[in-house]
């Protein structure tokens, strides 16, 4: 398939302005996020904490459980201070049928993981990827089409985020992606001038 030109252009552009992240500062770690402290949309509608990157919580004489676990982690600054901060995909379910899809941003406060803001993706959209690039966050998922069964999402779309006064603002450049997601099965690449990888 073809790509948009002016898409390309634009990502092409991010990934040579990609930004070192300082290796002497304690970067956030996986451990870390996922005994981490988020924010619930759902019943709770409150901070939960979760353990081995899992919370739970049953309701007295019901069936249903309230779930939040995390599923997805990208790593990068995203408040250019030259340290390690995350893109977090939650899943959050209330018992029912759904799986609601949230994108959770924390930052590295002093080598501590700190709940900053989320914004929904969401009911059972698949996510397949998701990574900081310079100051955006790029997720990379199924949506669902008008036919589609909520089970069953076809659509691949790639969803552009950024962090604005403590908020996650979604880009003008989000769009449905008709390319095959193998565009996006990251390699790694040296920069010999500037002495990086990515």
């Amino acid at each position: 398939h073809r790509l948009d030109s002016t898409f390309v252009r634009e990502f092409l552009k991010r990934i040579k302005a990609f930004r070192l992240v300082d290796s002497e500062k304690s970067n956030l770690t996986i451990e870390e996020l996922k005994s981490g402290e988020y924010f619930g949309d759902g019943i709770d509608g409150k901070i939960v904490k979760l353990v081995d990157g899992r919370y739970e919580r049953s309701f007295p004489g019901m069936a249903s459980r309230y779930a939040v676990s995390l599923n997805e982690v990208g790593f990068g600054d995203l408040d250019n201070d030259g340290d390690n901060d995350a893109a977090v995909i939650l899943a959050e379910s209330g018992g029912g049928s759904g799986t609601f899809m949230l994108l959770t941003v924390v930052e590295n406060d002093g080598g501590k993981p700190r709940y900053v803001t989320h914004a929904g993706l969401g009911d059972r959209v698949r996510i397949n990827a998701i990574e900081i690039n310079v100051e955006d966050i790029i997720v990379n998922l199924l949506m669902h089409a008008k036919e589609d069964g909520l089970c069953c999402p076809s659509v691949p779309t790639i969803r552009l985020f950024s962090l604005s006064e403590g908020k996650l603002m979604e880009s003008d450049q989000t769009k449905q992606a008709d390319f095959s997601f193998s565009f996006f099965q990251w390699k790694t690449y040296r920069n010999e001038e500037y002495g990086f990888e990515f």
